[in-house]
């Protein structure tokens, strides 16, 4: 069974991840690249919680910039979702290569 303290580490790990997320997507908005989604936006954010959450329970939390790590694999959660997206499409056949 999970503990409590897991769960509350798993969050704080996931809020950091989130906030890059965030970022991520303002800077998209701020930079004119597209209209804002709220599908769009709803998926990047679970993505980057779930990326950072994946990769956050590799780093030990001792570790000095654990944080600022966790925002930075959010922030960078853009362009992996951007592949699976672009891979997905093919895929279902609405891009020609």
């Amino acid at each position: 069974m999970i503990s409590l303290e897991r769960v509350l580490e798993l969050c704080n790990i996931g809020l950091f991840a989130l906030a890059g997320g965030v970022a991520k997507q303002c800077q998209v908005l701020l930079k004119g690249d597209e209209k804002f989604s709220l599908v769009r936006f709803s998926l990047h954010i679970g993505l980057a919680v779930f990326t950072g959450i994946t990769v956050g329970s590799f780093i030990p939390a001792d570790v000095t910039y654990r944080d600022g790590v966790m925002l930075m694999i959010g922030f960078t959660a853009q362009p992996l979702l951007e592949i699976v997206e672009v891979k997905f499409l093919k895929k279902a056949g609405a891009i020609d290569t």
